[in-house]
Formats: structure tokens, C-alpha cells, sequence
């Protein structure tokens, strides 16, 4: 029995943004700093990060950490996540490399995405994180680190096919782990979806 019922939305936002780059193509988008991307931009490089993540072998459900400060590139590796059928784990950068990693651990994330502020923290600990398969970095040239621009250089810009349900998991977002540790607070493509709306 599934619990999807008819008077839930029939679209998710990967597709809105599809919908968007097909009728809007050259609006812009997305701004942040001197860095804009149209729509058409946007729903290409979001499809190429989704494509990236599962030629890498991401799963359906699988959690991708996104260590990212606000730009429009961590915009495009989060929703080349959930297009890609996984589950994003954004996380703070005010939190240190042992923070991110034991984070990275509670959430199951099998890929990563770090910007370079990040990648300082983060890096040394990637030996206690054998569960993820891949990192990609942003502005980061490490060993083991693949460069971003270089592998959505080689994907296509075609939505991959994958179907997404109301109660698949969107993304896992932690508390400010006031009173402990930071709890994470799974949030489905319904809720997200609900919240956009409102």
C-alpha cells in the first residue's frame, strides 16, 4: 500500500526547475555575488552533477554531504543530488573537521562535495569515513579530490531518468545540537515541496 494519495502534488522541484529552463530558458536564475546562472544554465549543470553522481554509482535514497559555502554551485551539486535520486545533507561551515565528519558518518553520505573553506576542516579525516566513494571539490585540488568543473565538463546536460516520490527523502538537515549532539531531521520531497509553496 503506498501513502501517496491523489491530492498530492504530481511534480517535484527537480521537475519545476526542468519547467522552467524549457520556457524560460535565458531568465536568470540563479544570482549570488558576480556569479548568475539562467535557468537553462541551471537545469543543465544540476543534470550533470545528478549524471556524475550515478555513473559513481549512487542509489536511490543514498545520502550526498554537501560542504559548500553559499554560492550558485553548491545550489547545482544539492539539486543534482535529489534530481540524481538521493537524499542531500547540507551542512554548516561553522562547524569543525570533526563535526563535518561524524555528521557525515551519522547521515550514511556516500558522496561528498567541499568548497575550499571547507576542504581544510574536512580532509584530514576522510580515513575515518570509509562509507563515502567519492569526493568532489570545488575550488579544491587535493589528492583523491575530483575536480567539479571537470567532471560536469563531461556529463550531459539531458535529464537523467529518474522518478521521484512524495515520500522519498529529500534532504536530512541537523539541529543546532543545543542541548547534545546535532539530530537529523529528515525532510521528504513533500514537505519540501509544501514549504516552497507556503
Amino acid at each position: 500500500m503506498t501513502t501517496d494519495r491523489l491530492d498530492d502534488p504530481q511534480v517535484h522541484l527537480p521537475d519545476l526547475f526542468e519547467t522552467h529552463a524549457r520556457h524560460r530558458r535565458d531568465q536568470e536564475a540563479v544570482v549570488c555575488g558576480a556569479t548568475r546562472r539562467t535557468w537553462g544554465d541551471f537545469a543543465a549543470n544540476v543534470n550533470r552533477t545528478a549524471h556524475a553522481l550515478l555513473d559513481a554509482g549512487l542509489e536511490k535514497g543514498d545520502a550526498v554531504a554537501i560542504c559548500m559555502g553559499n554560492s550558485v554551485e553548491m545550489l547545482e551539486c544539492l539539486f543534482g543530488a535529489v534530481r540524481a535520486g538521493g537524499c542531500a545533507v547540507p551542512l554548516s561551515g561553522l562547524l569543525t573537521g570533526e563535526q563535518l565528519a561524524g555528521l557525515i558518518e551519522d547521515s550514511g553520505a556516500c558522496f561528498v562535495f567541499l568548497s575550499e573553506e571547507f576542504a581544510e576542516r574536512l580532509l584530514p579525516h576522510r580515513a575515518a569515513l570509509p562509507q563515502v566513494k567519492g569526493w568532489v571539490g570545488h575550488g579544491v585540488a587535493a589528492e583523491g579530490v575530483a575536480s567539479l568543473a571537470a567532471l560536469l565538463a563531461e556529463k550531459p546536460a539531458t535529464t537523467p531518468p529518474v522518478r521521484h516520490a512524495a515520500t522519498d527523502r529529500f534532504n536530512i538537515i541537523y539541529s543546532s545540537g543545543t542541548t547534545g549532539l546535532p539530530k537529523g531531521i529528515v525532510q521528504t520531497h513533500r514537505a519540501r515541496l509544501h514549504w516552497a509553496f507556503s
